[in-house]
């Protein structure tokens, strides 16, 4: 909800600050008339569904609005006066938005789930990750070059790391399979990405738990990673959880807007 309300009310004032600048423009008429029919659409469905925003819910937003500028609420309507915006503009766009949002989610909310796949696929490719909010539960098996190879020692210890790979069943075969080809298994524990070498990284943050990542060449031999779980603070998982929500709803949102515009009868005067 609070992420929704500073969302709606950095977009709404830059949506408004920019039809104020561009309303000598050409085509700006049309574009502002498009606005008003789904401003009238939204709270059309809105009160066939009793669901209005309150205009005491509109006000408050206003009001932090005008608060964060250090102004009263009157003050900050003369402010955007000033800039081309009337007041009665914002409260109606606020109200059809909050409104269209109950809308939505009385509607389809049923139908959103997201499901714990869907939170950790997110995550593994998130700004979120590298910052270090998520830990990685990782595994390796080490086969080891002698002091002197060359390519053909290199491509078969590759191979032998292959046929293992295609034995794998799960992080809790790893030791059996280490010691049957004469390997080193390590359990690394729970790493932060930073704390792992590219390429293999990036490929453990895009794998899904349980998978083992391709034979690789280090310094220490012929290496297999696994990755056996991964640990994300629950702040930056339920930041995942809802934006994936708010994706499902904003796709719905959007049919359902387009659904009503086809279905209505418009009479622009």
């Amino acid at each position: 909800q609070t992420k929704f309300v500073k969302d709606l009310q950095s977009s709404m004032m830059a949506q408004l600050q920019r039809e104020a600048r561009q309303s000598a423009l050409a085509g700006s008429r049309g574009k502002a008339q498009e606005e008003l029919i789904e401003e009238k659409l939204k709270l059309q469905e809105a009160k066939r569904l009793n669901v209005v925003s309150d205009d005491a819910e509109v006000d408050k937003i206003l009001s932090g609005i005008a608060e964060r500028n250090k102004m009263t609420l009157e003050q900050f309507g003369q402010h955007m006066k000033k800039m081309g915006v009337d007041i009665r503009t914002m409260r109606n766009r606020f109200k059809a938005e909050m409104s269209w949002r109950e809308v939505v989610r009385r509607r389809f909310g049923h139908l959103v789930a997201i499901s714990e796949r869907d939170v950790d696929q997110l995550m593994s490719t998130s700004p979120m990750a590298a910052q270090g909010d998520v830990e990685l539960q990782v595994q390796r098996i080490v086969l080891p070059l002698p002091g002197a190879v060359d390519q053909s020692v290199i491509a078969q210890r590759i191979a032998e790391a292959d046929a293992l790979a295609r034995q794998f069943s799960g992080c809790a075969s790893l030791p059996t399979l280490a010691a049957s080809a004469g390997g080193r298994h390590e359990d690394l524990g729970a790493r932060k990405p930073s704390t792992i070498p590219e390429p293999t990284r990036s490929l453990l943050l895009n794998a899904r738990d349980g998978d083992l990542l391709p034979a690789s060449v280090s310094q220490s031999g012929v290496e297999l990673w696994a990755l056996c779980g991964r640990k994300a603070d629950t702040s930056a998982r339920e930041t995942a959880q809802a934006e994936l929500r708010q994706q499902e709803f904003n796709v719905l949102a959007q049919k359902h807007l387009k659904d009503l515009r086809q279905d209505a009868a418009i009479e622009i005067r």
